[in-house]
């Protein structure tokens, strides 16, 4: 899901089950970011609890990179990720 945050920007909530992950999601990955770039997104973030390393690691996958910025959100501590798209290049 690809929320507003301010214009050409969107947060990207991930929505994975374990099934979903391997090929499947990193193809997924690919066209969520290309639908952003044909929708003007120039930049895509992302908070992830510390704890779900799994998805850290899906975030850096597909050209994300951690801020150094944490926000607290109803009391959990959530690292920042980020990317712009127009460079994005998943690997």
């Amino acid at each position: 899901m690809l929320l507003w945050s301010a214009p050409g920007v969107r947060e990207l909530h991930v929505f994975m089950l374990p099934e979903g992950r391997g090929k499947w999601g990193f193809d997924t990955q690919a066209e969520v970011i290309a639908f952003a770039r044909d929708h003007d997104v120039r930049m895509l973030w992302a908070r992830i609890e510390p704890s779900m390393r799994h998805l850290a690691m899906y975030a850096r996958k597909g050209g994300m990179k951690p801020t150094g910025e944490i926000i607290e959100t109803t009391g959990v501590p959530y690292r920042i990720f980020a990317m712009e798209v127009s460079s994005c290049r998943p690997q």
